[in-house]
């Protein structure tokens, strides 16, 4: 018998059946392995596992998670809603005529019940259509939330006593924009927001149903 820890040769008539106990077999490792399951059972799970926790090698959600994709499905589904109507209305304006117009004042204004960088356009302006003066204000088809950029963009672009191009619509000369066919940078990151929020909802309620 050698004077390490372990034993160099089998011993006859041990509980191991004649083989020998080496370093490496650690006997100890169950009774780890046992205290560091205690460790995990006793720790508290994160917002996730506890949203997701394993239960038969499949995923339980929590009860109200139909609910949340529900409501997150029909907020996605009014974003990309309104997008969409913004788009179809900047559509139509180009193909309305074209004329002149002067601007009588312009400017912008932050939007006081919106995000920081949001500014609303404003604009006065006249044209005529055959022989009929009309006044109009809309710089574009729908209500526009301009970034900083694009509001020193329209500020030069259209200032007071300028004359202009104007495009109204042939069937009622009194409905006219300055800008036509244009959504701004803010129109867009709601539409794509909208489609991703409807996507992921739509998928994450599909794996639910799967589950239940």
């Amino acid at each position: 018998m050698s004077r390490g820890t372990g034993f160099a040769g089998p011993q006859a008539g041990g509980p191991l059946g004649g083989q020998g106990v080496t370093r490496s077999a650690r006997p100890w490792g169950p009774y780890m392995r046992e205290f560091h399951h205690a460790r995990l059972r006793r720790a508290p799970l994160s917002p996730c596992r506890q949203a997701l926790r394993l239960r038969g090698g499949l995923m339980r959600y929590p009860p109200l998670t139909p609910v949340y994709c529900a409501l997150f499905l029909l907020m996605g589904a009014g974003m990309s809603a309104n997008f969409a109507s913004k788009a179809y209305r900047a559509s139509e304006t180009l193909d309305w005529e074209t004329g002149s117009a002067q601007i009588l004042s312009s400017g912008v204004k932050p939007a006081s019940d919106r995000q920081d960088d949001c500014y609303e356009p404003i604009a006065t302006y006249s044209y005529k259509v055959q022989g009929r003066h009309f006044t109009g204000q809309n710089v574009r088809a729908s209500d526009s939330c301009l970034s900083r950029s694009e509001s020193e963009q329209f500020q030069a672009a259209f200032k007071k006593g300028d004359t202009v191009a104007v495009y109204y619509d042939p069937g009622y000369p009194s409905e006219a924009v300055l800008e036509p066919g244009k959504l701004s940078f803010n129109d867009w990151i709601q539409g794509i927001a909208g489609l991703v929020i409807t996507v992921s909802a739509l998928l994450m309620g599909i794996e639910v149903l799967r589950k239940r």
